[in-house]
């Protein structure tokens, strides 16, 4: 096993193992369960969530998207283009269904 990303918190690692599950990497998350232990503990590398991958020949792989992720480059492999929220405005990419910011649920017909 190979340690391929420190998360901020529970959320974020959670986040980043969906993604490289998807891609057919698996992977494990360590240390989720010191973070109810966080104002006792410092906030480290060492305390912190981590994500490992359990093949270690998928690491280059599993650093390419961990950096795509962290670089906000990741691009959605649905096929389909960014829908706008008929709400608040906001661009939301294809794969979601509702708007991050307000909570709006894409329309059944988008403007593409």
């Amino acid at each position: 096993m190979k340690k391929v990303y420190i998360a901020q918190n529970p959320p974020d690692a959670h986040f980043v193992a969906g993604i490289l599950e998807q891609y057919g990497i698996s992977c494990e998350i360590c240390g989720e369960d010191l973070w109810g232990a966080r104002g006792a503990l410092p906030l480290s590398p060492d305390t912190l969530p981590t994500v490992w991958i359990q093949d270690d020949n998928k690491i280059e792989q599993a650093e390419k998207l961990v950096r795509q992720i962290e670089n906000k480059t990741l691009n959605a492999n649905t096929g389909e283009k960014p829908w706008q929220c008929p709400n608040c405005g906001e661009e939301i990419e294809a794969q979601y269904t509702d708007c991050w910011q307000c909570g709006t649920s894409r329309p059944e017909e988008t403007e593409n």
